[in-house]
């Protein structure tokens, strides 16, 4: 219940924000007016305007990190969801005792870690997670580094300027036109985990390093939406059917082996 009351502070707190700063900008005519078009009290919209704090201000002192610590770690969350390495709840932890130990350092060079500072318990990343409604808690789906390095909009853009050129030079067919991809099963690589990312972002990639083994799988599907059994490769130095399920030789997969899989 704490949670979500606080969820709801903050989203209160930034449609109050967004109503002073339209009524800044000229946007509405009235108080009343700017406090209908966001769902915020008219009383409350006039109290913030003479300088009343908001919810999170009046509590700061109470928090751990302060308002601009807090929402630096945010968009330090965002930036690193952003570049394929969303992080756990524990490492926000860290960096939020970090962040804690830095300022009290500045403070208090002779004191770094005070004895009676208190640990950043467990559910302290729900409440921020909470209080920072752009932020949210999601499974994240593995993908190598280098699909997030290397491709970039230019790119793509450049890439199928080209293709849909080749396509009108030489008279393709849709029938005619195939992909064809390897992908498959990394072993040893990192499951999906829960990791915070933005909303708005949409990205839920956690970057691996690339230098798993692999089970590959070749997959071909033509422009058409038909597609060829694929071809699975196992890394050994040939197939034993032990290896196969009765279900894939049931839809006429085909099996083959190298020593890299």
């Amino acid at each position: 219940m704490p949670a979500r009351k606080s969820q709801k502070r903050a989203e209160a707190d930034k449609r109050i924000q967004k109503a002073l700063n339209e009524l800044s900008m000229g946007q509405f005519q009235s108080v009343r007016e700017a406090a209908r078009a966001n769902n915020v009290t008219h009383t409350t919209l006039l109290r913030r305007m003479d300088g009343g704090k908001s919810t999170a201000e009046s509590r700061e002192s109470q928090q751990i990190l302060t308002i601009p610590e807090e929402n630096a770690l945010a968009e330090c969350i965002t930036r690193l969801a952003i570049v394929g390495h969303p992080p756990k709840h524990a490492f926000i932890r860290e960096l939020a005792e970090e962040i804690r130990s830095s300022r009290q350092a500045h403070n208090n060079p002779l004191e770094i870690y005070p004895s009676c500072q208190p640990s950043i318990g467990e559910s302290w990343v729900q409440r921020f997670i909470h209080r920072h409604p752009e932020l949210e808690t999601a499974c994240s789906h593995t993908i190598e580094a280098a699909r997030i390095k290397d491709v970039t909009k230019e790119d793509l853009d450049r890439w199928f300027d080209e293709f849909e050129k080749t396509i009108k030079e030489k008279n393709i067919r849709i029938e005619d036109i195939y992909n064809m991809d390897e992908t498959g099963f990394a072993i040893g690589v990192v499951q999906r985990s829960y990791v915070v990312v933005n909303k708005q972002s949409k990205t839920r990639y956690q970057a691996q390093p690339g230098r798993q083994e692999w089970a590959s799988v070749v997959e071909c599907i033509c422009a058409d939406g038909s597609s060829i059994a694929p071809f699975i490769i196992l890394k050994g130095e040939k197939v034993t059917s032990s290896w196969i399920p009765m279900a894939a030789l049931d839809l006429h997969w085909h099996f083959g082996a190298s020593q890299k899989g």
